[in-house]
């Protein structure tokens, strides 16, 4: 999939592990190493820094020319979209099940255990709290600061990313085929 960076150009990662940046017109403004295989899409950050992860287990930020900003190394596969919070932080998961919130700069300001694989994206309400599931069949939601607030099994892998709806019902998929609404 690829994300619409504010400079007038889409941002792509792909299985080949590389990332481009491609104008309207279809014109490569640049290719770069992602470093492995890219499973998930890019962020983008209000500077206009790129964020990505890879199946080596880095979270990538790259400037809007494509220049490596930082890699921050988790300890597996980086497959979900790094979500954003409102004050920068990059949140995302692994498959080291430790999901992970990073300052912009790329350190690390909280971590949070699961027992399973994380694979999808994290969304984040207006309040700021921080909703994902993992492969240990919960779905989680944790403070701003990384408190846990809540866990919800739900009797099978959370590989999907949550879609909140207008009233703040939460949608998440399991891979029980499932589809499941939480209020």
């Amino acid at each position: 999939a690829a994300t619409w960076h504010p400079n007038g150009f889409v941002v792509v990662g792909t299985a080949a592990g590389r990332v481009l940046a491609i104008d309207a017109s279809g014109r490569v403004l640049w290719d770069v190493a992602g470093g492995s295989g890219i499973d998930g899409t890019a962020s983008i950050g209000d500077s206009g820094s790129i964020y990505i992860g890879n199946d080596l287990g880095s979270v990538l930020a790259l400037t809007a020319d494509g220049q490596q900003a930082w890699d921050f190394r988790t300890g597996a596969d980086v497959r979900a979209t790094p979500a954003l919070a409102s004050d920068g932080t990059i949140l995302v998961g692994s498959y080291d099940r430790t999901f992970y919130a990073l300052t912009p700069s790329g350190a690390v300001r909280w971590t949070y255990e699961t027992t399973g694989r994380i694979r999808g994206s994290a969304r984040v309400d207006r309040e700021g709290t921080i909703f994902f599931g993992s492969q240990d069949d919960f779905l989680y939601a944790l403070s701003p600061g990384g408190e846990l607030l809540w866990r919800y099994n739900l009797g099978a892998d959370v590989d999907s990313t949550p879609a909140i709806g207008r009233d703040g019902t939460l949608y998440v998929g399991a891979d029980d085929g499932g589809i499941y609404a939480l209020r």
